[in-house]
């Protein structure tokens, strides 16, 4: 009778345990769907399939995304923390809508913040810093002058690459920088920036030029000359940031 009880006990002892890791794997898959269709919409928005100010239903996320509620709406949670998305009451979920002076506001910091980066990240670099920036900016080089890469007649593939290669490029600038908070926000505001940018590309002259600037930056970083690198980046920041608002005013009829 002793011995029923025990076995019963340790049966039971099994049976929790396998649900209780049978819940963990349920809960890690979760996370992981949540993190994926997170990355999706966020590329999405940035890369203009979702317009400004528009409605993000939950069913059309869903068929868009072949993923179920609860994933979409971590999704959208995590991207309203961000502002990526914005929540609206009684009505859901939105993309933010845009703005001459959010531009603004988005251009100023990012080039006050990522100029600082580049040069942190010059004086700390290391050999494998060095590797990864100079195997960045060759992987963005390969695609193509940029100018071609993502004209208007360019294919949604080729501006996808190049928008990869591009951000990795300047990733890897600030990558040595001894600030993780420092990268963490000059990532959100590429977010942002690159999202005003897709909506008013620069012209074809301007983006030929910005591109030369890549090569300028990628040499003064490399020669470890962290104030003449701030400079350029700002610079290379300024004029972007010019480019696009001209764009979005003309988008705005202001």
């Amino acid at each position: 009778m002793v011995m029923a009880i025990a076995q019963a006990k340790m049966n039971q002892k099994e049976m929790l345990g396998m649900s209780f890791q049978s819940s963990e794997r349920g809960l890690n898959q979760d996370s992981v769907a949540s993190a994926i269709v997170t990355e999706r919409l966020r590329h999405d928005i940035i890369m203009g399939v979702f317009q400004p100010a528009q409605r993000l239903r939950l069913a059309e996320l869903k068929a868009r995304y072949d993923i179920g509620s609860s994933p979409i709406r971590e999704a959208l949670s995590c991207l309203a923390a961000q502002q990526m998305v914005v929540q609206e009451p009684n009505r859901g979920f939105a993309v933010p809508d845009i703005s001459t002076i959010e531009l603004d506001d988005i251009t100023n910091l990012r080039g006050q913040l990522e100029s600082s980066a580049v040069a942190q990240s010059v004086r700390h670099g290391d050999e494998t810093w060095e590797e990864r920036l100079i195997l960045s900016r060759r992987r963005l080089k390969r695609l193509g002058p940029a100018e071609d890469v993502i004209s208007e007649t360019s294919s949604a593939e080729s501006v996808q690459q190049w928008e990869k290669h591009h951000r990795e490029f300047h990733r890897a600038l600030i990558g040595a920088c001894p600030s993780e908070w420092t990268r963490r926000f000059c990532d959100t505001l590429n977010d942002q920036f690159d999202r005003y940018r897709r909506l008013s590309p620069p012209a074809r002259d301007v983006q030929a030029g910005l591109d030369k600037q890549h090569d300028a930056l990628l040499e003064v970083a490399l020669d470890r000359d962290a104030k003449t690198c701030k400079t350029l980046m700002a610079d290379h920041i300024r004029i972007t940031g010019v480019a696009v608002m001209t764009g979005l005013k003309s988008k705005l009829g202001a």
